[in-house]
């Protein structure tokens, strides 16, 4: 399925998006038709049986009226004074008979081959993404002549559907905003039939009226989410909360010299900021903000075992890889990577979309490079699947507790005296202060969490001497009054570089490639 969905969305490239995107609608005509059966009746029927798909998430239209829900849905109250809705299907059976289309809204997060779909939209268009499920079975137009305030693009699954394009009567108009399209008048500007397998694009503000030529239909509507120029002027308030002008009180009850002052630097210092490039940095800052759809690795929770049969997948369609010949950076879901060279094939994989076998990780040496930390543009998380092992899995235990010499446990404020080494032979010789125990994946390091602020260690660790079967010992950071000290790791004391410093990233995120551990929040 993942060839037909790649090929469907490869249609929306090239010409496509230098033409008709956001200007006018577009038919291909069997351009997804390996995508028939991706989802069928029997998905349906399991997820309307399986899931609690309370109004407004399903809805059933009859002539461009929505039927109320209490004429398919059964409301109970559970013992915990829960309301439940559930569909009564004799209730349902009754109001299709009569005409009513069903709305089965966000199925992308309730079946995986449509999610799929959904996340190489959002890859193919950098916004997301949103797919709902329309099932008719007669020629009755279930929401009449109406326009919606973002793209779509439609995939017909089974059956066939008529759609009439009216074009838009004003110009990109929004959910909320400050004038209102106006109904338009006289006939459709093109009548398009939708087979099973064709594709449609339909641009926001375009009017349009649905409805089944004959028989059952089936079809998704996947909305693209708009990125509008208010939403970058928002984004872009935010960036100038360091002006002093932006923070400063707008000057209501001053004088009109004083006004007039206060709106020139402001106009100055917001032209000054629409520079050629903040679209591109604005674009940039929405994709490594976006989170994507989080999942959990369990029963893995701490220790991943090193089985080749386990796969790494972005749960975010979004995320960017940019990097020199010493470092590779990732950004996603709010956080970001900095990460051996080493790695980056394996990441080009993740970031287009295809999983990556655990066992194809090559093994990064030690770096002061391999690093995470929160960041406004910038998160990793596996996608019911374990994270890869930087490495070999390595054959000592764990790191005893500090009455052996070693991690601290994680409800002990740590000192300059409580750093200590990692166990030898899967952390190397230098002394590795950090602000909470670490968990060994392999010859991966994690941090389950940050250590509260009096437990930050005074000392840097020098780097671990180089080894195929030990991992980097983790790092830290100064504790904010005065720069790194050295620690002794021997006979000899030798002053190890100051590492740098960043925040670190939030428990959401998962095992990562031997990242640096310590700084700050």
């Amino acid at each position: 399925m993942t060839t037909a969905i790649n090929a469907a969305v490869r249609s929306l490239g090239g010409d496509f998006l230098a033409g008709a995107f956001g200007r006018s609608y577009q038919h291909w005509s069997q351009a997804a038709a390996g995508l028939r059966g991706l989802f069928t009746w029997d998905d349906l029927n399991d997820l309307v049986a399986r899931h609690r798909l309370d109004a407004p998430r399903l809805r059933l239209f009859n002539d461009g009226e929505q039927v109320p829900p209490y004429e398919y849905l059964h409301t109970s109250v559970t013992k915990r004074t829960e309301i439940r809705q559930r569909v009564e299907p004799s209730g349902l059976h009754r109001q299709i008979s009569a005409g009513a289309s069903l709305v089965l809204d966000a199925v992308d997060k309730l079946h995986p081959g449509v999610q799929d779909v959904a996340e190489a939209l959002e890859r193919h268009f950098r916004t997301d993404v949103q797919a709902n499920l329309y099932a008719s079975w007669h020629s009755t137009e279930a929401f009449g002549i109406h326009w919606d305030d973002h793209d779509t693009v439609i995939f017909q699954l089974e059956g066939a559907k008529r759609w009439n394009l009216y074009g838009a009567t004003r110009t990109d108009p929004l959910r909320l905003d400050v004038e209102a399209p106006v109904k338009p008048e006289g006939p459709p500007l093109a009548e398009v039939v939708l087979q099973a397998g064709d594709m449609l694009y339909v641009p926001r503000g375009w009017w349009h009226a649905v409805a089944a030529t004959q028989g059952r239909s089936l079809h998704l509507t996947c909305g693209l989410t708009p990125a509008t120029g208010h939403h970058l002027l928002v984004w872009l308030a935010g960036q100038l909360l360091h002006s002093a002008t932006l923070r400063a009180n707008v000057p209501i009850v001053a004088g009109p010299a004083e006004r007039t002052a206060y709106a020139e630097q402001l106009r100055k210092e917001v032209s000054e900021a629409l520079h050629p490039h903040v679209v591109s940095e604005f674009a940039a800052s929405l994709d490594a903000r976006d989170p994507g759809r989080p999942a959990p690795s369990l029963p893995y929770i701490g220790d991943v075992p090193a089985d080749p049969g386990l796969v790494l997948a972005l749960t975010t369609a979004r995320a960017a890889l940019e990097g020199t010949d010493e470092a590779v950076v990732l950004r996603a879901a709010g956080h970001e990577w900095e990460l051996h060279t080493s790695v980056r094939p394996a990441l080009e994989a993740l970031v287009s979309g295809a999983p990556s076998p655990s066992g194809t990780w090559p093994s990064a040496p030690a770096s002061p490079w391999n690093r995470s930390r929160p960041s406004p543009q910038a998160g990793i998380q596996g996608r019911g699947r374990r994270l890869p092992q930087v490495g070999p899995p390595c054959s000592t235990p764990p790191p005893p507790p500090p009455s052996t010499g070693c991690w601290p446990p994680s409800n002990t404020p740590l000192t300059s005296s409580a750093c200590a080494p990692p166990a030898a032979g899967c952390g190397g010789t230098g002394a590795g202060p950090c602000r909470r125990p670490p968990v060994r994946t392999g010859c991966a390091w994690s941090a389950p969490r940050p250590a509260p602020k009096a437990a930050r260690c005074g000392t840097a660790c020098p780097p671990p001497a180089p080894s195929p079967h030990r991992c980097p010992a983790p790092t830290c950071s100064a504790s904010g009054t005065g720069p790194p000290t050295a620690t002794p790791t021997g006979p000899s004391s030798t002053p190890s570089p100051p590492t740098r410093s960043s925040p670190r990233a939030p428990s959401s995120t998962r095992t990562r490639a031997c990242p640096r551990r310590g700084g700050r929040r």
